[in-house]
């Protein structure tokens, strides 16, 4: 085997433990009664390798789970640099897909009419030292045309100073928040459902 076969199937091996340890989390909390979704945040290199894309349905069917339980999370520039062949067969069979640090290239706009993503999170960093009006008109114009398409829009986590504009009346769909477990001191990342008017 070649180096870079060694390290595609050592890529492919490490990729599909966390799916397999993620597949036994949300297993346990079915048992306790709680029926959650699995979000996977992997390598985005995995999605170009044609024998996890074929793994990977049969790895969430042997757990009971759903194609559309499952989340996948990709950067945007994985969208600007690669093609969307391997990722289409997932989605048409079911699997809902999530597009991180969204507006972080001047094409973002041209990626929503190349995929039918799910949602979108906005790129931290518009936030970090405040908007400007015009990337205020541009951020509206974003989530505006996410609704059409039928695309939620998620604002990243924030802390207080990295915004000193009110974000709430740009309409985001879901906010992300970040949530303190005193009991095993790790940080757990969450998304809750915005009720604005």
């Amino acid at each position: 085997m070649s180096a870079i076969g060694a390290s595609q199937q050592l890529t492919r091996q490490i990729n599909q433990h966390l799916v397999h340890q993620g597949l036994i989390a949300i297993q346990k909390w079915k048992e306790s009664g709680h029926l959650l979704d699995l979000h996977l945040e992997l390598s985005p290199s995995i999605f170009r390798d044609e024998e996890f894309i074929r793994w990977l349905p049969s790895a969430i069917a042997h757990f009971q789970l759903l194609t559309n339980q499952v989340w996948i999370e990709l950067p945007e520039s994985h969208f600007l640099t690669s093609q969307f062949n391997g990722l289409r067969p997932l989605r048409e069979s079911g699997f809902r897909f999530l597009m991180s640090r969204f507006g972080s290239e001047l094409s973002s706009t041209s990626l929503l009419k190349c995929f039918p993503f799910n949602g979108l999170k906005f790129n931290k960093g518009l936030f970090s030292h405040g908007l400007s009006e015009g990337m205020q008109h541009l951020l509206r114009g974003w989530i505006a045309y996410a609704k059409q398409l039928e695309i939620f829009s998620i604002r990243p986590a924030l802390a207080l100073q990295d915004s000193p504009i009110d974000l709430n009346d740009f309409k985001f769909d879901w906010a992300e928040i970040h949530s303190h477990d005193a009991s095993n001191t790790q940080t757990r990342r969450e998304t809750k459902e915005l009720f604005s008017s």
